[in-house]
């Protein structure tokens, strides 16, 4: 699993809170959320974090079943863009400092599908 999340979104937040959206549904924490996912994966409950640059910080769980892993990239003070992308300001800032795209890219060959 690899997420990424922006910590000042204006429209899905990073803490508890309702969508401002798609009818407002209500969310728990991006970060408690990732850990039940790396709980789900049977992940070590200890993460690493790693900071990316001033604008974003890598969160990883290892020891999870087979090869899996559990990432979060939260964007700090992040809205809700894709990170290496064209900036939109009315949704908030967009880092450059990662790509979004190429770092899913090599999330996923390194964790290839088994069956």
């Amino acid at each position: 699993m690899v997420a990424f999340h922006g910590t000042a979104d204006p429209i899905v937040p990073y803490g508890n809170g309702r969508v401002r959206c798609c009818g407002g549904g209500a969310l728990g924490a991006v970060p408690t959320t990732m850990a039940n996912w790396a709980a789900h994966d049977h992940c070590d409950t200890k993460y690493t974090d790693v900071s990316l640059g001033m604008q974003v910080q890598r969160r990883t769980w290892t020891g999870c079943d087979g090869t899996s892993s559990v990432v979060l990239y939260s964007i700090i003070g992040g809205g809700h863009t894709w990170p290496g992308s064209i900036p939109i300001a009315a949704f908030g800032m967009t880092t450059t400092q990662i790509n979004a795209s190429d770092t899913i890219w090599a999330f996923f060959a390194a964790h290839p599908l088994q069956r």
